[in-house]
């Protein structure tokens, strides 16, 4: 009975595995995938895209360049980098929108190729390139070269001297720098044609060193050096003018040369506060001197006078700010003057007449020029002429070929046909005119006038300054020519508060065809202050206040002397007591006259 139960259990159970067995295969499964929930992504092969922007192929770039840029992906971008010529890349900022700085200075000029590198986050990349030149500024290392000129290896030089030279570079001279020995470098005017005036009475007698420095644009510097040697063995004034009358100072009365007959000179001065003309007489051969008081009551009549010996005992002197004094004195005494008494006094002009000059003639015969200023009448020149043993002045004028107001003149006979001429400047008039006069026995005729003689723009810097340069001339036998020295057109504004300018002098040879010559000395005198000038067989003396660029004074007196075609070492006379003190000098001998600090007159005559 137990048996056929468990049979039945059986067949149960194979019908229970047949059916699991014999389910369709779909059965417990997702529709539509093949891995259930662990089937990996579909692998990313897709590039991205990127592109330069800036700077465009090519293009010529320099410093740090910018470039910038665009790139995207199907997926995502994970960075972009930059290199140039395959070399190490650089991260750029951002993907889509991107940019790197590049530096160029580390590259050669020249050809390059940047290359932008997009990486997406499947590794996949892409490369974009642009060729560029680069043209970096190459760097300026070579130095100037500078060379000195003045003074010469060697050289002996005293008073101020004018040192010069020359500079240049690949590119530019940025300035020129001098020394003496280890001080410090101090500024020269110019750089490829360069100057420098060094005071030597501030350095000691004996062996120096003056070195240039010249520097470029870039800071390279090369320099030069010279030595020299200062000899300021001047012991001081040969004659101090000491008027046992006088019991106050002395000041010059004329203004440019003095006056001479023979071995005997005459200086003509007043004393202060005391309204006292008097005269200062030499005799060169025995070395005597006297003080003369000249008997007239008051210093009218006086001012800038010029004056002329006509013999050993007749003085003439001619002056005044309005109207014109012409005073003719007798003088006694031997081996020099010891008195003096007054013949005549004409007065001429009006009081708006100024002196210009006056001068002895070679027939005896005697000129005297004036101008007017215009404040009351008209302006222009006159002069009036005494014919030699004549008593009977000719006046001529008024010459009106150029203004007259705020003027300078000078009057010279020229030594090779004996005509007379007269050089004038007026005031921030740029020029200097001339007139040509002839003595006659009906008295001076004016031959010919013109009021641009000498000027800029016929003779550059040979022409005046264009102020009012001061005029000093005097005949040379000897070459048969007329000497006229002024302050030229070469001049440097040195500073504007005080207005400090210099001016080179220049000496004008003029013969009898009356075209000039020039020869300029090249060192920077106060541009209008007055000037000595001496003329002798073969050489010319200049008396003149050169600049001191370090002090920015010009109250300092120097003498060259033009010799055998060439500027001699300065002689440095001293200090004036003023900075605008006259100074004097005789136009045929070596007399050179100024009032020093001391407040006394001195007279140098140097060998």
């Amino acid at each position: 009975m137990g048996v056929p139960r468990r049979y039945t259990l059986v067949v149960v159970a194979a019908l229970v595995v047949a059916a699991t067995a014999q389910q369709p295969a779909s059965a417990g499964r997702t529709s539509g995938s093949s891995c259930g929930r662990k089937c990996p992504a579909p692998a990313d092969t897709t590039a991205p895209s990127v592109s330069i922007a800036s700077p465009a192929n090519g293009a010529t770039v320099s410093g740090t360049v910018t470039v910038a840029g665009s790139a995207a992906d199907n997926v995502g971008l994970a960075k972009v980098e930059v290199a140039v010529d395959g070399g190490t890349a650089i991260a750029a900022s951002g993907t889509s929108s991107w940019s790197a700085a590049v530096g160029t200075s580390t590259l050669a000029n020249g050809s390059h190729a940047i290359a932008a590198t997009a990486t997406d986050t499947a590794g996949n990349r892409a490369t974009a390139t642009v060729t560029v030149t680069v043209a970096n500024p190459v760097a300026d290392t070579t130095p100037p070269s500078v060379a000195i000129a003045t003074p010469a290896a060697g050289a002996s030089v005293s008073g101020t001297l004018a040192a010069g030279g020359s500079a240049a570079d690949d590119v530019a001279v940025a300035r020129v720098e001098i020394r003496v020995d280890a001080g410090s470098f101090q500024p020269a005017g110019g750089t490829s044609s360069w100057t420098a005036a060094i005071d030597t009475t501030t350095l000691a007698d004996g062996a120096h060193i003056l070195t240039a420095r010249a520097t470029d644009g870039s800071g390279n510097a090369s320099t030069a050096s010279v030595s020299f040697s200062v000899a300021n063995t001047t012991s001081g004034p040969d004659v101090v003018l000491r008027d046992p009358a006088a019991t106050n100072g002395l000041a010059l009365l004329g203004q440019g040369r003095t006056a001479g007959w023979g071995t005997l000179s005459v200086v003509l001065y007043w004393e202060e506060y005391a309204s006292r003309p008097a005269a200062f007489f030499r005799d060169a051969s025995t070395g005597a001197t006297s003080y003369v008081s000249l008997p007239v009551d008051s210093l009218a009549g006086w001012d800038f006078s010029a004056y002329a010996l006509t013999s050993d005992v007749d003085l003439w002197a001619f002056g005044g700010a309005g109207p014109m004094a012409l005073r003719h004195f007798r003088l006694s005494g031997s081996p020099v003057p010891s008195s003096a008494a007054l013949v005549s006094d004409q007065i001429f002009g009006d009081g708006d007449s100024r002196q210009s000059d006056f001068i002895r003639l070679a027939s005896g015969g005697l000129l005297a020029a004036w101008h007017q200023q215009g404040e009351t009448g008209p302006e222009g020149m006159w002069f009036a002429y005494l014919g030699p043993g004549g008593s009977s002045w000719r006046v001529t004028g008024p010459l009106q070929f150029m203004p007259t107001r705020s003027s300078k003149q000078t009057v010279v006979q020229h030594p090779a046909d004996g005509s007379v001429w007269m050089f004038a400047d007026p005031d921030s008039y740029g020029a200097i005119g001339a007139a040509h006069l002839t003595e006659t026995a009906d008295g001076m005729r004016v031959d010919w006038t013109n009021d641009n003689y000498i000027n800029q723009r016929l003779f550059g810097e040979n022409g005046p300054d264009p102020e009012n340069p001061n005029l000093s001339s005097a005949p040379d036998p000897a070459a048969g020519t007329i000497v006229l020295a002024y302050q030229s057109a070469h001049r440097t504004t040195f500073q504007y508060a005080p207005f400090v300018t210099g001016s080179y002098p220049v000496l004008a040879r003029i013969p009898v065809s009356g075209v000039p010559a020039f020869t300029a000395l090249p060192v920077y005198a106060e541009r209008v202050a007055s000037m000595g000038l001496v003329v002798r067989p073969g050489e010319v003396w200049l008396l003149y206040r050169p600049v001191d660029t370090s002090t920015m004074t010009f109250d300092h007196l120097e003498a060259s002397v033009l010799r055998a075609g060439g500027w001699q070492a300065p002689v440095a006379l001293g200090k004036l007591y003023t900075s605008y003190d006259r100074v004097n000098a005789s136009p045929d001998r070596v007399e050179l006259l100024a009032r020093l600090d001391d407040g006394r007159i001195h007279l140098y005559l140097p060998s």
